[in-house]
């Protein structure tokens, strides 16, 4: 049972502030490690990597998030378009509510 209602919706403005560099916004609902671990560099390093992989982000996909419980989180995966094909960000909450991981992988991914 997912207890987060609005999962979907503070997926969606987390990924959406982190892609469009507002990361003051985006760290306000991130929990202490992730805080930590997320930096600047990091962000642009991992977007770099994406960017070499599929091309510029161009927008959100089709369809609605997909949310789930997985032990004590609850995840949503938000589907990505970008130039030369389709990723997705994967946002985890933990107990508290607070970003325990932000991820873009390929849609594939489990």
């Amino acid at each position: 049972t997912v207890h987060m209602t609005d999962a979907a919706e503070r997926a969606v403005r987390i990924v959406t502030d982190v892609l469009d560099g507002r990361m003051d916004d985006a760290r306000k609902s991130f929990n202490a490690q992730v805080l930590a671990g997320f930096t600047d560099e990091k962000r642009g390093s991992a977007l770099a990597t994406v960017a070499g992989l599929v091309g510029a982000f161009e927008g959100f996909g089709e369809g609605e998030p997909f949310v789930r419980r997985i032990g004590d989180h609850t995840v949503v995966d938000v589907a990505l378009r970008y130039e030369a094909g389709d990723m997705k960000a994967r946002v985890a909450f933990d107990a508290d509510a607070k970003v325990a991981g932000f991820f873009i992988l390929a849609p594939e991914t489990p």
